[in-house]
């Protein structure tokens, strides 16, 4: 009896979905590498059907971007819980969030510094602008948070606080993307037979800092954006636009 490639691949198919041997075992007790491809297309529709769930977010089409992954190099599919706790999750989460707290707390750091003539971002140059007020004049109000009603160090850290939570929150999302990203880049690893690697020596690594920079340089690229485009454009009704009749040389939004 002579079965060709497809009927022989449907026999695998069978098998295989009725729990009676995995397809990938079926093949290497024949010859090796017989009819491979027709494995890998007739058992991909049947492991990713046991966790098949509709996707939803961009977490979703981020599992079966990772699910084709492994199917490809022969491994089952994962449902959607399991790659929530998944190193390639965690990664894809950090990297984002670590580029968007950096970006943040430059921004409200070099405010302090930094002026554009024109921007509505800008503090007005020569001028006073009430960010700049010392808030210890303030002492006595019994309206002020109470950082400034206490004083000392307190106020020091107070007054500072808004670009520390920004750095800390950096600083937080940098370590996880560095832990979470050493499973995944692990995990790929080991899909090509090559060893892990630690948290610590993913950070050597040419993809923890390509992951890095291509959202650090996207978030720096929108920060000049509005900084330059609030100089000659105008959103009416808008907190982060100058008035549409103010000239382009009136610096701030008010």
């Amino acid at each position: 009896m002579v079965i060709n490639e497809k009927g022989f691949a449907a026999v695998l198919q069978f098998l295989h979905l009725h729990r009676v041997v995995p397809a990938t075992q079926i093949v290497k007790d024949l010859t090796p590498g017989m009819f491979a491809a027709n494995v890998r297309a007739s058992s991909r529709p049947d492991v990713r059907s046991q966790h098949e769930e509709p996707p939803e977010e961009q977490w979703a089409a981020a599992r079966e971007s990772n699910n084709d992954e492994l199917i490809d190099h022969d491994q089952i599919a994962i449902g959607l819980t399991s790659y929530l706790g998944s190193g390639s999750f965690g990664e894809a989460v950090f990297e984002n969030w670590e580029s968007e707290f950096l970006q943040m707390g430059m921004y409200v750091v070099l405010t302090v510094f930094l002026f554009q003539k024109g921007s509505s971002e800008s503090k007005p140059i020569a001028e006073t602008a009430p960010q700049d007020e010392d808030p210890r004049t303030q002492h006595g109000n019994a309206n002020a948070p109470w950082p400034v009603r206490r004083g000392g160090w307190v106020l020091v850290l107070y007054e500072n606080s808004l670009s520390i939570m920004f750095f800390v929150l950096f600083a937080a999302s940098f370590v996880l993307h560095a832990a979470t990203g050493a499973v995944a880049y692990s995990e790929e690893q080991a899909l090509h037979g090559m060893p892990g690697v630690t948290a610590l020596e993913y950070l050597a690594t040419s993809q923890f800092w390509f992951e890095s920079f291509q959202n650090w340089q996207s978030e720096f690229l929108a920060v000049a954006a509005i900084v330059i485009g609030s100089v000659y454009f105008r959103q009416r009704g808008s907190q982060e636009s100058k008035p549409v009749a103010a000239p382009h040389t009136k610096t701030g939004a008010e």
